[in-house]
């Protein structure tokens, strides 16, 4: 129908509530992934959660065992989880830097990261019985308190399948937790740049070109980024760290 014709829905709150009431209302699957401004996703990220989705949030139909004539065509639906909870393996940071275009690091996290976290709640499922918690905590807490309708507390929250590096995260002046920014480049066991930088290409459609653009725009007004970031923080859903705010009052007091 109309709701799902377009391919991106954005800035319309009736087509969000739409689609919020298609899936409680037991339609559609509902995902909602997580994604900044200044990060991005592998290609085929999303494509590979939605395979994910569809093979195990959906019931499938299966013949019922009974040899009786009566039941050889009924079939029943096999009970399949009620949520589940998406994560990057791995993904690459790009650090701005006074150079002409930076540095990537590829990193492997010790918790869900932000970039692409990602919510699936089955049709009609009860939304409301998902666990929330800040990122750094959600696996803990999922293997905890979570109850996603699995026999194995692990099969709540996963790993994206088929995407080894999944997101890439930039570490500039527009980052809330400013974490290694305006530091010296962290130590990496993989400092393979040419290689990197041809798979940021191929896999998230980010060129050199553009990577010098960006760097040099965030370099030329770095005080003025510094002190519209320090303006978000400490606000509802936003980091609020001593050593953050204490980092962007020395760029915007350099100027």
């Amino acid at each position: 129908n109309e709701l799902f014709s377009s391919k991106e829905l954005f800035g319309n709150v009736h087509l969000l509530k739409a689609t919020y009431k298609a899936a409680v209302g037991g339609e559609k699957i509902l995902l909602e992934t997580r994604l900044d401004a200044d990060d991005g996703l592998h290609k085929d990220y999303l494509n590979n959660i939605q395979y994910s989705a569809t093979a195990q949030l959906i019931p499938r139909p299966a013949k019922i065992a009974d040899n009786s004539a009566s039941t050889e065509n009924l079939v029943e639906k096999i009970a399949t989880l009620n949520w589940i909870y998406w994560c990057a393996k791995t993904y690459i940071d790009w650090f701005s830097g006074e150079d002409e275009i930076g540095k990537l690091f590829n990193t492997e996290p010790k918790f869900c990261v932000t970039p692409g976290l990602t919510l699936g709640i089955a049709p009609g499922a009860d939304g409301s019985k998902v666990p929330r918690s800040p990122h750094q905590r959600l696996a803990m807490v999922v293997y905890f308190t979570g109850d996603c309708g699995a026999k194995r507390k692990g099969m709540c929250i996963q790993k994206v399948p088929h995407v080894n590096i999944s997101a890439i995260r930039s570490r500039t002046l527009t980052s809330a937790g400013m974490a290694g920014v305006n530091e010296p480049y962290p130590n990496s066991t993989n400092d393979k740049q040419t290689e990197l930088w041809q798979f940021t290409e191929e896999s998230f459609g980010i060129s050199k070109v553009d990577v010098r653009s960006a760097n040099a725009y965030i370099n030329k007004y770095s005080s003025l980024i510094a002190e519209e970031n320090l303006r978000g923080q400490c606000t509802p859903g936003h980091s609020c760290k001593n050593s953050t705010q204490m980092k962007l009052k020395k760029v915007v007091s350099a100027r």
